[in-house]
């Protein structure tokens, strides 16, 4: 009969707390500043890529990208860990907001904003991703 050896419950000091609050305020105040910007220029920016009559498009495939991934990005949570799923999301959404600023052409432009990293990422609950939820592993 062998016994099995329990890990060290995780000590969370008041610094790391406040490190941790701190990047999830930063996830969220990218997700703020993301989407008042680009909501507010959205018609500039729809009539200089020529794409008027299709700006629907846009919130479509943002909507549709967002179903989609939530559940996906759910079990990558479990799997990866929230933290390094927290970290590959704001990568991503900073690679297509990037793609986003230099598109040159309206469908380009509808397939960065619909990015996969950039919904995960604008969740304005996004620090419940990255803490305990019951049924997954605490990473």
């Amino acid at each position: 009969m062998s016994t099995a050896i329990a890990a060290p419950p995780l000590l969370l000091t008041q610094r790391r707390i406040w490190i941790i609050f701190s990047a999830l305020i930063a996830g969220m105040l990218l997700s703020s500043l993301d989407q008042t910007i680009v909501s507010t220029a959205m018609p500039t920016i729809v009539g200089k890529l020529g794409g008027v009559e299709n700006q629907a498009w846009i919130t479509t495939a943002y909507l549709l990208a967002t179903t989609i991934v939530m559940p996906i990005y759910g079990k990558f949570g479990d799997v990866l860990g929230r933290r390094n799923l927290f970290l590959i999301a704001i990568a991503l959404f900073t690679l297509a907001s990037a793609g986003a600023a230099f598109s040159t052409s309206f469908w380009t432009f509808v397939v960065f904003r619909a990015g996969p990293g950039r919904r995960w990422a604008d969740d304005p609950f996004a620090g419940h991703h990255c803490g305990h939820r019951p049924g997954g592993p605490a990473r």
